[in-house]
């Protein structure tokens, strides 16, 4: 019994380690993080472009067009106002992988629209997970990024949305005009991307998690 317990010991640690997440260096989280909040919003400006495609090719009405324009901005806002800090209570980590799952679902429904009640829902879909992703994706930056940069953190978080957005229209418009198939080209390599983030961000932890003050902490204080 004695010759067993090592064995244990080892067999228990090995576990421990296979179990624990790989966390990516500092260097690496922080480019890395700028990417997808930058990747956000390049996929909330791509289905602007193709919005024409779609209206040509389902014959919808105009009004119905801006239907599925405002309901975007609708379910980002009242996802802003909900979930705004939910990462400050959670952590970020879980916060950015349900944000990326649903942003790749998303991409998977613009992919399966037929007509324009597919595109809303998308649509709504999307704003959330926008919503979601926007506060956590930029206190993570900032705090990923190194000591002496989090100026560049801080500015990366103000310039992403506004790069995300320019850049995002830019290239599907020319996908449109480029592209035989500029829609599966666009979704296609988009949910092919936020899934690969989301496949990464369950396997890894890519920052510090968020310390959470213990009842027992909160007594010892008294």
């Amino acid at each position: 019994m004695p010759s067993s317990c090592p064995e244990l010991a080892s067999a228990t640690a090995d576990i421990a380690a296979r179990s624990r997440p790989w966390r990516l260096p500092q260097r690496t989280a922080f480019p890395l993080l700028a990417a997808v909040l930058f990747a956000f919003f390049f996929a909330a400006a791509a289905p602007s472009p193709l919005f024409v495609v779609f209206q040509h090719a389902w014959h919808f009405s105009s009004s119905l067009l801006t239907v599925a324009f405002a309901v975007y901005a609708i379910a980002l806002l009242l996802s802003l106002l909900v979930a705004g800090s939910l990462s400050d209570h959670i952590g970020r980590r879980p916060v950015v992988l349900s944000a990326l799952v649903l942003q790749a679902v998303a991409m998977g429904l613009f992919l399966l629209a037929d007509g324009i009640g597919g595109l809303i829902v998308a649509r709504v879909v999307q704003g959330i997970a926008t919503g979601i992703a926007s506060g956590a994706l930029s206190a993570a930056v900032v705090e990923a990024a190194p000591a002496a940069r989090k100026r560049l953190g801080a500015l990366i978080t103000s310039v992403s949305p506004l790069a995300g957005l320019a850049v995002g229209a830019l290239l599907t418009g020319m996908a449109v005009k480029f592209s035989v198939q500029p829609v599966m080209l666009v979704f296609g390599v988009l949910a092919a991307v936020f899934t690969l983030g989301a496949a990464r961000r369950s396997s890894t932890s890519t920052w510090a998690a968020r310390p959470r003050r213990s009842a027992t902490s909160g007594l010892a204080r008294r």
